[in-house]
């Protein structure tokens, strides 16, 4: 069962949130007066206090109407701290709270009487009845008639922002709009009458609602000690609760940490911290309290988490990575990790990508044309996709490095000469040929390989200059200066011609009997080929000519 002195909270809403710093107020005599007057009151023992508040709402026909008497003794010395509260609205109903020590109700037809704070009494009158505004919280003071004037804005109310509107639910959205009033003392300087005209908006749905809150107070009794009749509480059940009960109530589901956070043992901040939860993680939920918290399982014995930090969709968590990756097959790059997110492009097979992230769902985050993509981590290796192929291979460089691995950044397994064969046993779509090298898996760079033995060509020496000449039979299609080595994939085969994509990005259509394919399975589309062919003789060094070892 809530505590009932909650419901004070709905009985004087008559200001609202404001975050900027108070407007300054020059000095005085009316300020110094009014401030004087505010203080005095702070300090009275004793008070006496009728409240009649008229609320017009346009949604409801006619005004709610609510009168509230305070009466306190005690203020002063909380050992000896007496208050009787008693709240009448025009629907007919009534509440009566007593402090000496507790405060009850027996709304719900239960005898019950809850231990209770002084303190907590206090600072409920401080801010349901009392309302007290410094001069350096409003934007205007000033003097008539015997009566202090005043007026405040959301603005100008600034720190004060948290003692006002404590009624209003957290599902509406509350501005104000105007607050001023008046208040009247007698000759000591002591209030006698505060009247507050508050006008605000409430927004529930879409249209903003304007309402005007009237409060007229009425102070008595200010230098005369108050006797407070307390009732006889000795019939009703006590209760030592001095805090709101927390009601429990029972949810199973799986949630997950939107944020690394504690597990403690009870539902508050001071309570003993069991462990800790990572973000991203899922987690057991049993229940949820009223005071924000989520009970769960953890660890098999009954714990809390902060509301605030878990959610029912699993959150996207990236963790920084760097690298290169490779595309293992034909795949969509996202603006988020999912597949709800926006195609930016896409990478095809073999496509280098460099890496920045990671997600806790398996995406991996990149950078594509200069913007951030992701690509789902199912469709990207670290390692370049090798197709299988068998066959002889031969340098055509001077020297070509055998590498541990396809990249310049490899180390060196050993060096092979021109003319030099090895055993080819697959590709790379970045053109690099997968050999065997003395009992080893190796790699050699694409283009410093040919399924042609140069030697057969021509009596081609490195660095002879008798190569570049023109031969004395141009009709002779092995000519060193006529042979042409591409690398490429099949797109298109007929009976007597074939058409190959190029490693260098150009389309080769080629007449069979022009040049040697090497295919001793067949030729088929999406086959990764060797073609040497022949054209007519260039005069100058054209292919065979000395490379760098890559």
């Amino acid at each position: 069962m809530k505590r009932k002195y909650m419901l004070l909270q709905a009985f004087l809403l008559s200001a609202a949130l404001g975050s900027s710093t108070a407007a300054a107020v020059p000095e005085s005599d009316v300020t110094k007066a009014y401030d004087s007057a505010v203080d005095l009151q702070d300090h009275q023992d004793s008070i006496d206090v009728t409240v009649n508040e008229t609320t017009n709402v346009p949604d409801i026909k006619g005004n709610a109407t609510k009168n509230i008497h305070l009466q306190a003794s005690g203020l002063q010395d909380l050992k000896n701290l007496k208050v009787a509260i008693s709240i009448e609205t025009d629907d007919g109903t009534k509440e009566q709270y007593y402090t000496d020590g507790y405060f009850y109700d027996n709304d719900s037809g239960e005898n019950v009487k809850y231990a209770m704070k002084p303190e907590e009494m206090i600072q409920l009158m401080n801010q349901y009845v009392y309302l007290n505004l410094n001069s350096q919280y409003l934007d205007s003071l000033d003097y008539n008639n015997a009566s202090y004037l005043f007026t405040a804005t959301e603005g100008s109310l600034g720190e004060f922002k948290d003692n006002v509107l404590e009624g209003a639910q957290d599902e509406h959205q509350i501005n104000l709009v105007t607050l001023q009033g008046y208040v009247n003392t007698d000759e000591q300087g002591q209030i006698t009458k505060r009247r507050i005209q508050t006008v605000y908006t409430v927004r529930s749905g879409e249209e903003p609602q304007t309402c005007t809150t009237n409060s007229v107070s009425t102070f008595t009794n200010h230098s005369t000690a108050i006797t407070v009749d307390m009732p006889d509480l000795s019939s009703y059940k006590e209760s030592k609760a001095t805090e709101p009960v927390v009601e429990i109530t029972e949810k199973k589901a799986t949630i997950y940490a939107t944020a690394d956070l504690n597990v403690r043992a009870q539902n508050n901040v001071s309570a003993t911290v069991l462990g800790g939860i990572a973000a991203g993680n899922e987690i057991t939920q049993t229940g949820y309290t009223s005071d924000g918290w989520i009970q769960i399982s953890y660890q098999g014995a009954t714990a809390y988490v902060s509301a605030d930090f878990v959610s029912d969709k699993k959150p996207v968590i990236v963790k920084s990575m760097s690298g290169t990756m490779y595309a293992t097959t034909e795949v969509y790059v996202r603006s988020a990790a999912g597949t709800d997110g926006a195609i930016l492009g896409s990478l095809s097979t073999g496509s280098t990508v460099t890496v920045s992230g990671y997600t806790n769902n398996n995406w991996i985050r990149i950078t594509y044309n200069g913007q951030t993509g992701y690509v789902s981590s199912d469709y990207l290796s670290w390692n370049a996709p090798v197709t299988a192929m068998g066959g002889t291979m031969y340098v055509t460089s001077a020297q070509a490095n055998v590498r541990s691995y396809y990249s310049t950044d490899a180390s060196v397994l050993g060096t092979l000469n021109y003319g030099d064969d090895v055993s080819v046993t697959g590709y790379t779509p970045n053109n690099w040929i997968r050999v065997s090298y003395k009992g080893y898996t190796g790699y050699i760079y694409g283009d410093l390989l040919s399924w042609t033995d140069p030697l057969d060509y021509s009596d081609y020496v490195p660095g002879n200059d008798q190569n570049n000449q023109p031969s004395s039979d141009s009709s002779n299609p092995a000519d060193s200066s006529s042979v042409k080595q591409v690398f490429g994939t099949v797109i298109s085969s007929g009976m007597s011609t074939i058409t190959i994509s190029c490693n260098n990005g150009k389309i080769l259509n080629l007449a069979k009997e022009d040049g040697e394919i090497n295919c001793p399975n067949g030729i088929y589309n999406g086959l990764y080929v060797s073609v040497v062919y022949y054209h007519e003789p260039v005069y100058g060094a054209d292919i065979l000519q000395s490379m760098d070892a890559m």
